[in-house]
């Protein structure tokens, strides 16, 4: 009798066990997508893999604990694995991806509020980003003009975050905003900007975010495009050698910050060599920080590229030590060092740098 009792109040409450539990189906219809490929699905903050899945006939179907952070869907076709990552907001039970396999980021996610909301953002981004951007163009003199229209710009991004809810927007300045990993998702808005933007976020949603992350972030230093000191690093070349920045000194300086999955970074190298090999004697260096994390590509890519420069990394991808410490968020990015100074940055177009190089040489050449 005991016995009868007992196991239907087992499985009753086994039963309720497994019924509260929330289960989440990811589907997805990927064209192009050889048979057998796999797709792999990590934690976005800490980068653990949850788990693998296998494409077959373009199709797979994914079911798992509905996970309470974004995570990332990626493949590692190759060494260009910026176009290989989606990330997805899990917040409701289904979620279907469909799109292209050549561009994994760009997969139309159908069933996800937030990543809805997460483009929204973006796009919102980019668009104030301008106009802050055109306003702290002008001089010193306007911009004092124009500070109210500075501050309208920013209370109209916090009204329009304000919208969002807790844990989404804890997650979006985690992912567009500070250093928890930045190559998925470049930030483009400045870090003054973003501590302003901050302030004027209401109480509630202030007190949702990490603070531990924004009083670090807060800590880094802006750099603008003159009249900085550059800061010191100290890295380790491809021969286990450790080389300074201060190393340098005298010397003027091309501080490069790429990577081997960065095609523009490596493209332009060929331009960059001509006017290395050009004024290199003069008094000119290139000291190049790599955001790899695995060394043998690192090192094949200086290799196939021959590079001829200073090349170092401590192979923390983009949390480099140095990326963060120049608040380098996206590739490629440069700064010209004058001994200890920075004196301009951003050389996208290496003929401008060579523009700035003659004028530098030819005016110490004509004042010895």
């Amino acid at each position: 009798m005991f016995k009868k009792i007992i196991f239907p109040f087992i499985f009753y409450f086994l039963n309720l066990f497994t019924s509260e539990a929330q289960y989440i189906t990811i589907t997805g219809q990927i064209d192009n997508a050889p048979n057998g490929t796999i797709l792999f699905i990590r934690d976005l903050k800490s980068f653990q893999l949850i788990d693998s899945i296998e494409i077959s006939n373009g199709l797979f179907s994914w079911e798992c604990h509905n996970p309470e952070d974004p995570i990332i869907l990626h493949n590692k076709r190759n060494e260009f694995s910026y176009k290989d990552r989606v990330i997805l907001w899990v917040n409701s039970e289904n979620i279907h991806v469909e799109g292209n396999f050549d561009y994994l980021k760009n997969l139309k996610i159908i069933g996800s509020n937030d990543s809805d909301n997460f483009l929204e953002v973006k796009k919102l981004f980019k668009q104030e980003s301008k106009k802050l951007d055109s306003l702290h163009s002008i001089s010193y003199q306007e911009k004092v003009d124009k500070e109210q229209e500075l501050l309208l710009i920013k209370n109209e991004i916090a009204n329009s975050l304000s919208k969002y809810s807790k844990s989404f927007l804890k997650n979006v300045f985690t992912i567009e905003l500070l250093y928890e990993p930045q190559y998925f998702s470049y930030s483009t808005i400045r870090q003054s900007d973003i501590l302003d933007i901050y302030t004027l976020l209401p109480d509630y949603l202030k007190d949702s975010l990490d603070s531990k992350n924004f009083y670090r972030y807060e800590t880094l230093p802006y750099l603008n495009n003159s009249g900085t000191k550059a800061i010191e690093i100290s890295m380790t070349d491809p021969n286990g050698r450790i080389v300074s920045l201060s190393d340098l000194k005298g010397k003027y300086v091309l501080l490069d910050f790429w990577a081997s999955w960065c095609k523009p970074c490596r493209e332009s190298f060929t331009d960059l060599k001509k006017i290395y090999a050009k004024y290199k004697d003069n008094g000119f260096e290139v000291y190049s920080v790599s955001g790899d994390d695995n060394k043998t590509k690192w090192i094949n890519a200086i290799n196939k590229d021959s590079i001829p420069w200073i090349n170092v990394s401590d192979l923390q991808g983009m949390k480099n030590q140095a990326f963060i410490d120049y608040n380098v968020n996206g590739v490629p990015v440069n700064f010209l060092i004058d001994p200890g100074m920075i004196i301009g940055r951003d050389f996208y177009d290496f003929s401008l740098l060579a523009n700035e190089l003659h004028d530098i040489f030819e005016q110490k050449s004509e004042n010895p």
